[in-house]
């Protein structure tokens, strides 16, 4: 299996990774109605199904079913932070889950200025301490939208697979929330650090490439991990992963 954050590619192609990993399953986040595309490309004609709903993209060598929005709906906002593919792999069925959790940024530009003076500032400065309580709401409310998704995981009755951007650093609270439920395939079988995001950056520390890892996949406890590897090389806003699964259990 192989996911990308699609979205802020910088025109640079996700082929060569493609063909170096082979995966049946590709999960394409920001990849609005790109499935059309992806049936003619002679590039991808190994993807015998491709299906689009919203912003979310599942190409597959194996037959797409189904596909469900999963959208949480609260005091009038609507948010889609996944869709759930029914992939028929042989004789099983598979729930592909493609994640978008929303971009944390403009958070992480608060945080990074430094929470505790800021924090310190707010206190006395009205409009800093409002600010600083909105950020809280953002953050309460990414944790909630998680929780969401993972409840819904954890209710499904096929072996199952979550990929995608889930805009969460791996030292976080939401990833904690995941691993402790399910196998993160780098931490199972990755090599490396596995930063996926950005793609490129100008803090020297980074050598001029990611520095976080948000993009993942994970696995319920019917798949064993044997590979984890990381896009190396490609200057767009998210590096790819690919994972190998192996079925082990059967519901």
């Amino acid at each position: 299996m192989l996911t990308n954050n699609h979205g802020q590619s910088a025109n640079q192609s996700l082929q060569p990774f493609k063909n170096a990993t082979q995966p049946d399953v590709m999960v394409l986040q920001e990849a609005s109605a790109r499935a059309p595309y992806y049936l003619r490309a002679a590039e991808y004609a190994e993807f015998k199904a491709a299906q689009s709903v919203g912003e979310f993209t599942l190409l597959s060598r194996h037959p797409i079913s189904s596909a469900t929005p999963l959208t949480l709906e609260k005091d009038g906002k609507k948010q889609t932070v996944a869709v759930r593919f029914t992939v028929e792999w042989g004789s099983q069925s598979v729930a592909v889950y493609a994640v978008h959790l929303p971009s944390p940024r403009h958070a992480l530009s608060f945080q990074a200025r430094g929470p505790f003076i800021l924090g310190m500032i707010g206190w006395m400065s009205p409009g800093l301490g409002a600010r600083r309580d909105t950020y809280q709401a953002y953050w309460d409310y990414q944790i909630e939208l998680a929780e969401f998704l993972l409840k819904r995981i954890q209710g499904e009755a096929l072996p199952a697979v979550a990929a995608g951007d889930f805009n969460a650093p791996d030292l976080g609270y939401i990833h904690s929330l995941f691993q402790n439920e399910l196998t993160d395939a780098h931490a199972a079988a990755g090599a490396g650090t596995g930063f996926t995001f950005p793609g490129t950056t100008h803090m020297p520390l980074s050598l001029g490439g990611p520095w976080m890892r948000i993009d993942y996949v994970f696995a319920s406890k019917h798949w064993t991990v044997s590979t984890c590897v990381t896009e190396q090389d490609r200057p767009s806003q998210h590096r790819a992963v690919a994972a190998v699964l192996e079925l082990s259990r059967r519901p």
